[in-house]
């Protein structure tokens, strides 16, 4: 089975347990909001033997740029506070996208929920994470530079 045939048999047996249909479409993406405007994406290039999650974190404000730039790859190092996930800069929205991919061949259905169900976790902890740099940098206090926990992305 192709990979793409295979990740959508699990988005299909991930909606049905949450009682949705879940499939990607003819390009092999699967896109997905949640209840707070969370933005999800599954996706399985054609001819490819990887699974790729992304998710939109935020727009990078243009005052403090450098700051923030310099955050993001802060965070990136090592993946320890992104656990394992990457944080990239969309050249024309400016908008830091979180990353995470995947062989096919190493997942199952159990194990691909998971790794989605971690990924959309670790997207909204990042999130937050940014928001409260953010209100630090505003108010000069600087960010957070706490290490992160040493739980990586679960599978």
């Amino acid at each position: 089975m192709q990979a793409r045939e295979q990740v959508n048999l699990w988005l299909k047996t991930l909606g049905a347990t949450n009682g949705k249909i879940f499939r990607l479409n003819e390009r092999g993406i699967f896109a997905s909001t949640d209840e707070a405007g969370q933005e999800f994406v599954v996706e399985v290039p054609d001819a490819s033997d990887q699974v790729y999650f992304c998710a939109p974190i935020a727009t990078v404000p243009e005052d403090n740029k450098a700051v923030c730039l310099e955050r993001l790859l802060q965070w990136n190092l090592y993946g320890l506070q992104t656990k394992y996930c990457t944080l990239g800069l969309e050249e024309n929205t400016n908008r830091i996208i979180m990353h995470y991919s995947m062989e096919v061949a190493y997942l199952e259905c159990q194990t691909f929920i998971n790794v989605f169900n971690n990924f959309i976790e670790r997207v909204r902890k990042i999130k937050q994470d940014w928001e409260q740099f953010l209100r630090n940098a505003s108010t000069g206090t600087g960010g957070s530079t706490t290490l992160p926990d040493i739980n990586m992305l679960r599978i």
